[in-house]
């Protein structure tokens, strides 16, 4: 086991995030660096046309780094941008819109490569909070029942616990990717190439961030739309293997549902019918 301390750098994709990238950074810069050393923080703007850059460029702090960006080339290229521009030990994607529980969180999260030599890829867990309607209550729902699954598959070190709000990668990984431009789940994408690679996979289940609802129904169609897309996106890349580790047994995926159904029956029925709406138009829609 290594005794040195691990070099991180943050890397942050950010679009028209004025309202919440600097309670971001706030809840960032108080994470206590007891087994680690952040050594850059860097911000890209993705084309934001609000006052992003301005409010990270207020923070006046040496290890701040923004780039201003005036095009929106999504989640893919500015995380193949992070991984280039990165020179430490380990590389921490966190989304612009989270903020951090406690100030333990990011030391938990790079815990497990000091743990195993193997590790390469961390996640931690998003609890996700805001507003509640009827939608977002439909959709919690569906979120609790693969709370309840992916707990029960490879202890839960998955790719259904893999979240793309916060990823530590370590450098033997991020410097061999390059994630396709037209992959929308570019997290699950990380996750494959690192099994394929033959690292580990660990996601830290009290390690958590919080991240904001998607409050409205047409939103939801709009982000399970593209997720239904996910596994025929990945497919070209890593084959059977897509298959095998999105795979859920039949029984399991029914007790995760009814184990919903039971206590909250008509806000299930709801987003079933959602999710499968956003299904077929992933598959016959445009």
């Amino acid at each position: 086991m290594t005794t040195k301390k691990l070099s991180v750098t943050i890397g942050i994709s950010a679009l028209n995030e004025e309202e919440n990238i600097g309670k971001m950074l706030s809840s960032l810069l108080i994470q206590e660096e007891k087994n680690f050393t952040i050594e850059k923080i860097l911000v890209i703007s993705d084309g934001s046309t609000d006052g992003t850059v301005n409010v990270v460029r207020s923070f006046n702090n040496p290890k701040i780094c923004v780039i201003a960006s005036k095009k929106n080339l999504g989640r893919a290229y500015r995380s193949n941008q992070l991984m280039r521009l990165c020179k430490t030990d380990l590389l921490v994607i966190l989304d612009s819109d989270i903020s951090f529980y406690n100030k333990n969180t990011l030391a938990k999260v790079v815990k497990p490569f000091y743990e195993n030599r193997k590790v390469a890829l961390v996640s931690g867990n998003t609890n996700s909070v805001g507003k509640h309607n009827f939608v977002t209550r439909s959709w919690l729902t569906s979120k609790m029942a693969y709370e309840y699954i992916r707990h029960r598959i490879k202890n839960g070190n998955n790719v259904l616990s893999c979240f793309g709000a916060m990823l530590a990668i370590a450098k033997p990984l991020h410097k061999r990717i390059n994630i396709p431009s037209d992959i929308f789940a570019w997290d699950s994408f990380l996750y494959l190439s690192c099994l394929k690679s033959g690292h580990k996979f660990v996601n830290v289940s009290n390690a958590e961030v919080r991240h904001p609802l998607t409050t409205t129904l047409l939103g939801q169609i709009k982000r399970n739309k593209r997720y239904s897309k996910s596994t025929a996106e990945l497919k070209p890349y890593f084959g059977e293997m897509v298959d095998r580790e999105f795979y859920i047994p039949r029984s399991l995926y029914y007790r995760g549902v009814l184990s919903q159904l039971l206590k909250y029956p008509i806000h299930t029925i709801f987003i079933y019918a959602v999710n499968s709406y956003a299904r077929l138009l992933a598959k016959y829609g445009k």
